[in-house]
C-alpha cells in the first residue's frame, strides 16, 4: 500500500515504465481498504474474540488465504486494466467472502454478544454488510438513471460506512476487548460508546449536503456530528484519566501511541461535526487537497496507528525494541508532513492566497518517510515470525 503511494508521488519526477497513474490510484485505494484494513480487522477480531481453545480456526485460515488470493488478483487487475470487468469481478468475489466471514464470526462469538466490545463488533459487521450495498447499487443506478449525482450518493454511502462504521467499530471492538473492565464499565465511557454507535447512521448525511437536504435532515445530520464528537471525546477522556488502569495491557510505551491515535480520532470527529457549516463543508469537500488530507488523517492517523499498536500488543510486531518505535516515529513524521502540507495548501487555495512552493518535493519526502517507517515495521514483523519459528524447533 505504501509502496503504491510512493510510486504515485514519484511519477511526476520520473517516467515509471508500465504505470498508468489512474489505474495505480484505484489499485492503491482498494488495496488500502481490502488488503490492509480488512485483513487487519479480520485477524484482530478472530484472535481477540475467538481463542484457539474455544473454536477451531481452520475455517478462518482457509477463508483468510482465499481472500488474499482474491485481493492479489484484484490489485493486479486494477494495475493492468483499471476499473474493468476483471477488477469488478474480483471486488464482487471479495464482497461474497466478507459475507461468509460475517456469518462465521457472528456464529462463533455469541458469548460476547451482550458486552460492550460485542456491541461494537456487531455494529462493525453490520456496517461492513450495508456498506457493500453501495457498489452493488451503482450498476442499477447506471441502468435506470443518467444522473451522475446518484452514483456519487452510492460511493459516499460506501465510504461512510467503511470509514466511520466498519473501520472505527471493528477497531474499537478489538481495543475495548483488550482494556480492563474497570475502564469499559465506566459510565462516561459507556455513554461515549453509545453516542458513537447511534450517531454513525445519520452522520452519513453530513457527507452528502451538496444534494440540498431538507432542513430537518440537515439538523439531524448536525446532531449526529455532535453526538459522535461528544462520544469520541468521552472515550478519549476516560482513557486519558484512567490510563494507570489499562496501560499495563499496552506495555513498552504502546499506550502512548494508542492515546495519540484516539486524539487524532477526536480531532477527526470535530472536523466532521463542523462540516455542517457550509464554509467548512465547502472547504473540506470541494478542495481536493483538504479532502485527501481529511481521509488520510482518519485512515493513517487513527485507523492504521491504532492497528499497529494492537499488533504490537499482541506480539505480532516486536514492540519491545527501538526498531518498532523508530518505525512508528518515522511513519508518523511522514504522515504529519503530508497532512500539514495538504491542509495548508487547500486552505490557502480556497482563500486565494499564495501557495507554498515545492509541492511535489514535499509530498515525495512524506511518501519516502511513510515507506521507510512501514518498511521498518514490516521488518520487525518478519523478525518476530522468524524468531518464533526458530524457537518452536528447539
Amino acid at each position: 500500500m505504501t509502496s503504491a503511494g510512493f510510486i504515485m508521488r514519484l511519477v511526476p519526477f520520473a517516467l515509471v515504465p508500465g504505470v498508468n497513474y489512474e489505474y495505480l490510484l484505484h489499485a492503491h485505494s482498494h488495496l488500502a481498504f481490502l488488503g490492509w484494513v480488512y485483513n487487519a480487522l479480520f485477524i484482530g477480531l478472530v484472535r481477540t474474540f475467538i481463542p484457539n481453545h474455544n473454536k477451531p480456526l481452520s475455517k478462518y485460515n482457509t477463508l483468510f488465504w482465499i481472500t488474499q488470493a482474491v485481493t492479489i488478483c484484484m490489485f493486479i487487475a486494477f494495475i493492468y486494466d483499471g476499473y474493468q470487468s476483471p477488477a469488478i469481478a474480483s471486488l464482487a468475489l471479495h464482497t461474497v467472502l466478507t459475507y461468509v466471514f460475517i456469518i462465521y464470526f457472528l456464529n462463533d462469538s455469541k458469548k460476547y454478544a451482550g458486552s460492550l466490545p460485542g456491541w461494537m463488533m456487531k455494529c462493525a459487521l453490520f456496517c461492513l454488510f450495508i456498506s457493500s450495498l453501495g457498489p452493488f447499487a451503482i450498476p442499477v443506478i447506471k441502468a435506470h438513471s443518467l444522473n451522475v449525482d446518484n452514483i456519487k450518493l452510492a460511493i459516499n454511502y460506501y465510504l461512510h460506512f467503511q470509514y466511520n462504521g466498519w473501520f472505527v467499530f471493528g477497531l474499537l471492538a478489538i481495543i475495548f476487548k483488550c482494556l480492563s473492565e474497570k475502564v469499559t464499565k465506566e459510565p462516561l465511557f459507556r455513554w461515549g460508546s453509545v453516542l458513537l454507535l447511534i450517531g454513525v447512521f445519520p452522520a452519513y448525511f453530513l457527507s452528502i449536503q451538496w444534494v440540498g437536504l431538507p432542513h430537518w435532515l440537515s439538523r439531524l445530520a448536525g446532531l449526529a456530528g455532535i453526538m459522535q464528537f461528544i462520544g469520541a471525546f468521552l472515550v478519549w477522556w476516560i482513557l486519558l484519566q484512567r490510563r494507570d488502569q489499562w496501560r499495563d495491557s499496552f506495555k513498552h510505551g504502546l499506550y502512548k501511541w494508542l492515546l495519540l491515535g484516539f486524539t487524532i480520532f477526536v480531532i477527526n470527529c470535530l472536523f466532521q461535526m463542523l462540516s455542517v457549516f457550509p464554509v467548512i463543508y465547502e472547504m473540506v469537500f470541494h478542495s481536493r487537497n483538504v479532502m485527501i488530507a481529511y481521509l488520510h488523517w482518519h485512515f493513517l492517523g487513527f485507523i492504521t496507528l491504532s492497528i499497529l499498536t494492537v499488533f504490537g500488543r499482541e506480539g505480532w510486531l516486536s514492540s519491545n525494541g527501538s526498531l518498532f518505535h523508530s518505525g512508528l516515529v518515522i511513519f508518523i513524521s511522514g504522515f504529519l508532513i503530508q497532512e500539514i502540507y495538504l491542509f495548508t495548501q487547500g486552505v490557502l487555495s480556497r482563500l486565494g492566497m499564495i501557495l507554498i512552493e515545492m509541492q511535489l518535493e514535499i509530498l515525495l519526502l512524506a511518501a519516502i518517510l511513510l515507506l521507510t517507517g512501514a518498511g521498518l515495521l514490516l521488518f520487525t514483523a518478519i523478525r518476530r515470525f522468524v524468531l518464533r519459528q526458530s524457537t518452536s524447533k528447539i
